[in-house]
């Protein structure tokens, strides 16, 4: 015991002649005035930067550069606009060979090539069938069922807007900046504890697009229900395919 105490004794009194020694230690700063009123301004340099500028549209962690892409909401791909993106014309009623293509790559269920994993609102798969007709995608982003239906909906928007050359599914978001959809708050950290928990974001809150695609495809193939994880990928997919400022300037 008196030799730890000693030992204790030893790293106090060295420690302590350090930090007393350093002129630059942050106890044995005096700031003015000026310099005080600063700090007392905010904890982050985001809120000083805030405060003394005329900023009104700055990210709350200002060492993180986030931008756009070019995203479409399910909306935009059901109207005229849409249309012609994904037919060719504002009248067309076939998904272009290009499109259709490059979604059955995608989202054919590989343990039922007639099937692909998107769920409708019944909670059934679709048939490979459904890209044939516009109307059909038309109708499914319109109307909306349960948990897996909703994810389904903007699993095959997010996979329109990567093969429309929107977004770039090697990029990579920061999801804590992800904003619920119809509020104006982010995502809880539940949900993003459960993004990092199921191994979708790394612990700074990173996440690769393609990384978020194969975890929403592989979800939805399981068919288990975590309703917690799949509200979180669905946040996650309304984000990007909003075009919000989530996105990491590579």
């Amino acid at each position: 015991m008196a030799a730890r105490a000693l030992f204790t004794a030893i790293l106090s009194d060295q420690f302590t002649r350090l930090m007393s020694g350093d002129q630059f230690f942050y106890l044995n700063e005096t700031f003015t005035a000026e310099e005080q009123g600063l700090l007392n301004q905010g904890n982050t340099l985001g809120k000083v930067i805030a405060t003394n500028t005329t900023a009104t549209n700055l990210q709350d962690d200002v060492f993180r550069f986030l931008s756009q892409q070019d995203g479409k909401g399910k909306g935009y791909y059901a109207n005229k606009n849409g249309q012609a993106e994904l037919t060719g014309s504002q009248t067309g009623t076939t998904l272009t060979a290009e499109l259709k293509s490059g979604l059955l790559a995608a989202l054919t269920n590989p343990n039922d090539p007639t099937h692909l994993v998107l769920v409708d609102a019944s909670g059934n798969y679709l048939p490979t069938s459904f890209l044939d007709s516009y109307a059909s995608v038309k109708g499914f982003l319109q109307n909306q069922g349960g948990i897996a239906n909703m994810l389904s909906i903007q699993l095959l928007v997010t996979e329109i807007n990567v093969l429309r050359g929107k977004v770039d599914a090697n990029s990579s978001i920061f999801v804590p900046a992800v904003t619920v959809p119809g509020t104006t708050t982010t995502l809880s950290s539940t949900l993003q504890n459960s993004l990092m928990t199921n191994g979708v974001s790394n612990p700074s809150g990173i996440a690769n697009v393609q990384d978020v695609l194969n975890a929403v495809i592989a979800q939805l193939r399981g068919g288990s229900s975590d309703s917690t994880f799949e509200e979180a990928l669905k946040g996650v997919l309304d984000g990007i395919n909003n075009n919000e400022k989530i996105f990491i300037l590579a």
